[in-house]
């Protein structure tokens, strides 16, 4: 299958997941330019926060922003690619979002990426569902 016309359901993943690859290109724009520019501490906490935040980043770089970029390419048409560089896209909101929670709960504090990131979270929660429901759209047996 190549047409998205009887897919009303992988337009809206591939519209959100446009959505998200933006914001979180945007969001760890700004994180970078707050802590690494215009921050210049040297407390011992702060450089654990720190150290903490450039591995969500990273991680956000080498593997988010990819498995996005190829899930939209892929679901536009229809593809098993596509169909699961989304499902592992929704596994890295499911890990990232818990440990982020966890932590910040943990800390007492919710930063603004928990709640920036987490309309993806239960998005990706319903995304799942629906991209295995559907899987036979995308030749998945």
């Amino acid at each position: 299958m190549t047409n998205l016309d009887s897919t009303r359901g992988v337009k809206t993943i591939i519209i959100v997941n446009v959505i998200s690859t933006f914001v979180t290109l945007i969001f760890w724009v700004l994180v970078l330019i707050k802590i690494y520019i215009l921050q210049n501490t040297d407390i011992v906490i702060d450089n654990v926060l720190k150290a903490s935040t450039l591995g969500f980043l990273a991680a956000d770089f080498f593997w988010a922003i990819p498995l996005l970029v190829i899930s939209i390419a892929g679901l536009r048409k229809l593809n098993t690619l596509g169909w699961l560089a989304a499902l592992m896209v929704n596994i890295l909101w499911f890990y990232s979002l818990t440990s982020l929670w966890v932590r910040d709960i943990y800390l007492g504090t919710i930063s603004p990426g928990d709640y920036v990131f987490l309309p993806f979270g239960i998005f990706a929660i319903w995304s799942t569902y629906y991209l295995w429901i559907k899987k036979e759209k995308f030749d998945i047996s």
